[in-house]
């Protein structure tokens, strides 16, 4: 079965929300709770490499282990709702899916924060105070690309800018045949 990050990331937000209503930045910091615990879990069991985490008796096995170590303190709900999520997410065989379920996690935090992404790729190293500019309004990725031969390209919510040579050349290259 194929693993949907968006419907799994959507059930830990509305399980760690105290109002199932609310989607507002104040909202965010239940999940940013609940983000945390699963971040540190998932590093803490990445770490046993030997151990198996696959199928419904290694999510018993899991599930017991966790419950185990939340009992020597107070648990918040937000780590209970992580350590249910990893125990789930191993028993649907989808230990693999949990990186990529919580870059979803993070970008959903992020829209309710209201923050945007800007993905910045550069043929060289780009001008720091032209990154500092872009870094008042967005939370900016830096990729040098050396196939875009000079210039850059923005991208944000999946729309392109090319400032790119290579960007150029290829317009100029459909225009000459037409295209």
């Amino acid at each position: 079965m194929m693993f949907q990050v968006d419907r799994w990331t959507e059930a830990f937000i509305g399980a760690c929300r105290k109002n199932s209503h609310a989607k507002t930045a104040e909202d965010a910091k239940d999940i940013v709770d609940g983000l945390d615990a699963l971040k540190a879990i998932y590093a803490g069991l990445e770490k046993l490499h030997h151990v198996r985490l696959s199928g419904l008796s290694a999510s018993r096995r899991l599930e017991n282990a966790l419950k185990q170590s939340l009992c020597a303190f107070a648990p918040l709900r937000e780590t209970i709702y992580a350590s249910r999520l990893l125990c789930l997410l191993v028993r649907h065989g989808h230990w693999e899916e949990t990186p990529a379920l919580i870059a979803g996690l993070e970008l959903a935090v992020e829209k309710l924060q209201g923050v945007t992404r800007l993905r910045l790729d550069s043929a060289g190293k780009p001008d720091a105070d032209f990154v500092e500019e872009l870094e008042k309004n967005y939370k900016v990725s830096v990729t040098e690309n050396p196939a875009l031969i000079g210039g850059y390209r923005i991208i944000i919510g999946g729309r392109l800018w090319d400032y790119s040579l290579r960007g150029k050349l290829e317009s100029m290259r459909k225009i000459l045949n037409h295209e």
